[in-house]
């Protein structure tokens, strides 16, 4: 047991059984360590992302970018509460209680994802080449100057 609060005016002493369990987060980083690869349950879905508890008392965060080398809007398209998953640990703080997880950093990335992006870099057309900068002499006027002054001779 220990001690909470003694308030020796009223003849109260608070004691705890609980506070000398240790807690989830106690020792977390012997448990769990960046680059560790766990199973989990998804125990809730948010617009963000996914919460999988990954050790008793301990849930980590699969942000929506990590679910799926896909675009996922949502975490309900590709995962539903219960389901087990396997999740790589990107990180882990004890001190503010929080893992991040991911699924996408276990799974290959799609060959034909990179090619597609490759047809669309191809596909763009290019700016053309500026070029070279030209001197050019601003006439001296009180009244001012007009751009056809100064540019009238380029073509387009």
């Amino acid at each position: 047991m220990k001690i909470l609060d003694l308030n020796e005016e009223e003849g109260r002493v608070s004691l705890s059984l609980k506070a000398t369990t240790p807690g989830p987060w106690d020792g977390v980083e012997q448990k769990l360590a960046k680059g560790d690869v766990v199973e989990g349950t998804v125990k809730r879905l948010t617009d963000f992302g996914a919460f999988v508890e990954v050790l008793p008392g301990i849930d980590g965060l699969v942000h929506v970018s990590q679910i799926s080398h896909k675009r996922i809007e949502n975490p309900k398209e590709a995962l539903t509460v219960g389901q087990e998953v396997t999740v790589k640990v990107l990180d882990v703080n004890a001190d503010a209680e929080r893992v991040s997880l991911s699924i996408k950093a276990l799974e290959e990335r799609p060959a034909q994802e990179e090619g597609q992006k490759e047809e669309k870099r191809a596909a763009r057309p290019r700016r053309p080449k500026r070029q070279e900068k030209r001197d050019f002499e601003l006439p001296e006027t009180q009244t001012g100057f007009s751009m056809a002054d100064l540019f009238g001779d380029i073509e387009l």
